[in-house]
């Protein structure tokens, strides 16, 4: 599960995929609860970024997902699992849905002792206000999440969002340094794919201190990436 993660974030996307396909059977063969929802987590997750899966489909291991993690003790699962829920209903445009997984992420995790799970789903929430067109409330979100980050992780995603929020308000220096500084460390740290939040925002930025050409360039580069 950590690996896949773990090739996800670098951007090696295929090779993700090729161990996402021998993670599930060997789930499904030690067939108790915790392997299926560490190997469902996944499988939603692999399928968000490199494979999306047909709408029946995913609501079907949505489900699955949320039973198997449900039925153990394992803190960390039933929280991810939420999360990558809601990355999903996310990127599919469900908007309301990925509100609701964002809200049951944070009431579950204080329910288990989980302290990451309050960070996450305020991350969630601030990508969720970024493209409805709410910087103010994406900006309010971002810096709640960062005060209770635990992880890099955590710390990555809550920046990424207080930037481009900040970048959207017109607070453009500000917004652009935080994001260049934090891109500058992902690059470092290998978290390759939350540098795909931010390029478009970069570019935006670049637009609204007069450098049109630089901006346009900056798309075309992230569109052919």
């Amino acid at each position: 599960h950590q690996f896949i993660f773990a090739l996800l974030w670098s951007t090696r996307y295929r090779e993700a995929l090729a161990m996402q396909r021998e993670t599930s059977p060997m789930a499904d063969q030690l067939g108790d609860s915790r392997s299926k929802a560490y190997s469902l987590a996944g499988e939603i997750h692999v399928s968000t970024i490199f494979a999306p899966k047909p709408p029946d489909e995913f609501e079907t291991i949505k489900r699955e997902a949320i039973k198997a993690a449900s039925d153990t003790t394992d803190a960390y699962i039933q929280n991810w699992t939420r999360f990558v829920i809601g990355w999903e209903e996310f990127h599919r445009g469900h908007i309301t849905d990925a509100r609701i997984s964002a809200h049951e992420l944070m009431q579950v995790g204080r329910m288990l002792g989980d302290p990451r799970s309050t960070g996450l789903g305020l991350a969630l929430l601030t990508w969720i206000a970024l493209v409805s067109d709410s910087p103010t409330e994406a900006l309010d979100y971002s810096e709640q999440s960062l005060e209770v980050a635990v992880t890099p992780f955590d710390r990555n995603g809550a920046i990424g969002g207080m930037g481009c929020a900040l970048v959207l308000l017109r607070r453009t220096e500000q917004g652009l340094k935080l994001l260049e500084e934090n891109n500058r460390r992902c690059v470092v740290d290998g978290d390759l794919y939350t540098l795909n939040g931010s390029e478009g925002i970069l570019a935006v930025g670049k637009v609204l201190r007069g450098n049109i050409g630089d901006g346009i360039r900056l798309l075309e580069e992230g569109i052919l990436k």
